[in-house]
């Protein structure tokens, strides 16, 4: 049971901004052996129902189904959440961006849609980051806009892909990335985005000591601003204290595997290439 024996230590807050409603959504699930958290973004106008919630739901029952680090895993909860929206879109149509970060407590893996963001911070540096999938990161990608730009740039929620997505949907998943003791994970939505800037971010996280201190930093620093009409907006801080450390054990055990499965993969092949000739 990995859990028992590393430290993960989550702070969050979500707030409506300027507006009377909030449709961003944030929850996780920590088990055994995984643990997962999701943060979701409602980009459309339905007075009935939650879209960021009813997306959040879905992932969650899905992850607590079958817990997972499986790449083809994380895209069929994506697609799954992204069915589940188009079906229950009625007099208007359910949208939301979202991102999921999911652990095996010894490495990460994250996928998204749309323009929720995941950063990956050690060692007081940003080291991962996920990329909108909007016509502003595009440009950026074609050297046609900076990075620094996405924020105020006017097609930054003009998306190709997200949650509620009828046709051509497709979630970007990450590969897996080990995780160390005092890695920090900031998961935020675009009211915090589009007002603080990765620079400050990085400032704000690189001397916390707990993420609620992340919390207030980067709450202060967006208030003091007196933003107009200031979206709604959602951070999370998660801190790995203590990862969870794969014994050399396993590791030597695992390298013996691959050395003996080394002959019957080699033979297979050599079958292969005799009747395909």
């Amino acid at each position: 049971m990995r859990r028992s024996n590393v430290k993960f230590n989550t702070a969050f807050i979500s707030e409506p901004g300027s507006f009377i409603r909030n449709k961003d959504y944030f929850a996780f699930a920590e088990m055994d052996n995984f643990a997962c958290y999701f943060m979701a973004d409602g980009i459309d106008d339905d007075l009935e129902q939650e879209s960021a919630k009813i997306a959040v739901d879905s992932m969650i029952r899905q992850f607590s189904e079958n817990p997972s680090m499986e790449k083809r895993e994380i895209q069929g909860w994506l697609e799954t959440a992204n069915k589940e929206l188009v079906a229950r879109s009625k007099s208007m149509r359910l949208k939301a961006s979202i991102t999921v970060f999911v652990t095996d407590y010894a490495f990460m893996m994250f996928g998204m849609t749309g323009n929720t963001r995941l950063y990956l911070f050690r060692e007081g540096n940003l080291i991962h980051r996920s990329i909108d999938q909007s016509l502003s990161s595009n440009l950026v990608e074609g050297g046609k806009l900076s990075t620094a730009k996405i924020a105020s740039h006017l097609e930054r929620h003009n998306l190709y892909c997200y949650l509620g997505q009828q046709e051509g949907f497709n979630a970007e998943v990450s590969g897996r990335i080990k995780l160390v003791d005092g890695d920090k994970i900031t998961m935020l939505t675009r009211g915090i985005w589009e007002n603080i800037d990765i620079g400050e971010m990085t400032d704000a996280v690189k001397d916390a000591q707990d993420p609620q201190k992340v919390l207030n930093n980067v709450v202060s620093l967006l208030l003091s601003r007196k933003p107009f009409n200031l979206d709604n907006y959602t951070l999370a801080t998660i801190f790995i204290d203590k990862a969870y450390q794969v014994s050399s054990l396993h590791k030597a055990l695992a390298r013996k595997i691959v050395i003996a499965m080394l002959p019957v993969l080699i033979m297979m092949v050599a079958l292969l290439v005799f009747f395909a000739g």
